[in-house]
């Protein structure tokens, strides 16, 4: 009888702890999907204001200098090639977010004229670093509003 009360209880104790586990599972990918989510609206919310921003300078570059206007109209073509591409993905490189950051460098240099210079110098090892894609940049933008 003591064996049966014990096997009872020690099947209890199993059973509460496999509960405790999947509500705890689940309270994760909850977390996990609202963080990913509040990512995904910051990004919506950066892209718009430097989007209208590039098309108003190619459009005011166009009349005074057709060269530069066609380089950044390149440059802003490579940009959101590579950003709309990251922003499909759940996850990024190193390398493919400073890719994302070197055509938006061009673009702001271009804008920006000689007032602007960048080098991206990072070891290919930390190029294969895995992160949450167009992380980088709101800090890139940052460093140029604030630095210029």
């Amino acid at each position: 009888m003591v064996q049966l009360k014990f096997l009872i209880f020690a099947l209890f104790i199993v059973a509460a702890n496999w509960i405790w586990w999947l509500l705890r599972a689940k309270e994760n990918a909850l977390a996990q999907q609202a963080a990913e989510s509040q990512l995904r609206m910051l990004q919506a919310q950066i892209e718009p204001h430097f989007l209208f921003n590039t098309l108003a300078n190619v459009q005011s570059l166009i009349a005074n200098d057709a060269p530069r206007a066609q380089l950044m109209l390149e440059s802003f073509t490579d940009y959101l090639r590579a950003s709309l591409g990251q922003m499909r993905a759940s996850d990024s490189t190193l390398d493919v977010e400073l890719e994302t950051a070197h055509n938006y460098l061009q673009l702001m240099q271009i804008r920006m004229g000689d007032r602007l210079r960048f080098s991206i110098e990072v070891s290919e090892q930390a190029r294969k670093a895995v992160l949450p894609p167009l992380l980088q940049q709101p800090l890139v933008e940052n460093a140029v509003h604030h630095g210029l």
